[in-house]
């Protein structure tokens, strides 16, 4: 009989076991998350860690970053060609591995994969770029930022990859495209923004449209939002500045 209750003894602890274990290992590690951020304030980025345990939300491990910037996005800000980070950065998610990696909440990852672009000898595509082309990339890269900033990822990447092989007679061409697709997008967005009523908003974006090229959408956009605001001469204004472009 005691010979019995140690065997069933025995299985009872490995029956606790079998069961304990994966619980355990759910709770302990089950809220695990880490991914990378892309800030395009300044076009650094970092990958972020971070483990709360699962249905009780428990913080077993704080949220920890590591600079994980490539040496051209570092290049990028110390030579002025992406302006000045705002003090509170914004970051935008790139990727993390519990999540669906075609999210539109990943769209940052989008413009990342484009930087990361490298040649035949392994180098960033976009250093030789800036060294074959740099009044080109003065007038360039700020526009990029300016997208990234107000989130038009999708739009910008088409933008940038059109430009990889950039030879020097097509740099004229080359131009008249990004400022021609960059101020579509903004013009769109700024309208999207009028809709939703951030009217202050859209009147920033249709007024760096109008800096990039100026065009009639950007103006009738400005427009309306001087209106709305209370501005009839500056609306005004813009929509004779619309009238006398000829697109």
């Amino acid at each position: 009989m005691a010979q019995k209750k140690s065997y069933n003894r025995w299985w009872l602890i490995l029956t606790i076991a079998l069961i304990s274990v994966p619980v355990l290992l759910f709770f302990g590690f089950g809220g695990f998350v880490g991914g990378e951020e892309f800030s395009p304030d300044d076009f650094t980025r970092r990958q972020f860690r971070y483990n709360v345990m699962p249905l009780f939300k428990i913080t077993l491990r704080g949220i920890q970053y590591e600079d994980t910037t490539p040496v051209f996005e570092q290049s990028l800000s110390s030579d002025g060609l992406i302006g000045k980070a705002r003090p509170v950065k914004q970051w935008d998610l790139v990727s993390d591995f519990r999540s669906d990696p075609d999210s539109p909440d990943f769209d940052a990852g989008l413009l990342c994969n484009v930087l990361d672009i490298r040649d035949s000898n392994n180098e960033s595509v976009w250093i030789k770029w800036n060294d074959d082309h740099p009044e080109l990339a003065k007038a360039f890269w700020p526009i990029i930022a300016d997208m990234a900033r107000r989130g038009l990822y999708i739009e910008l990447s088409s933008i940038m990859i059109k430009g990889i092989g950039l030879q020097k007679e097509g740099r004229d061409k080359y131009l008249e495209f990004v400022n021609e697709s960059s101020t579509n997008a903004l013009n769109q967005l700024g309208n999207q923004k009028f809709v939703d009523g951030e009217i202050e908003e859209a009147m920033r974006i249709f007024s760096r449209s109008i800096e990039i090229s100026p065009t009639k959408d950007a103006y009738i956009g400005r427009a309306k939002c001087y209106h709305s605001l209370g501005d009839a001469t500056k609306s005004e204004d813009d929509e004779k500045a619309a009238e006398t472009i000829v697109e």
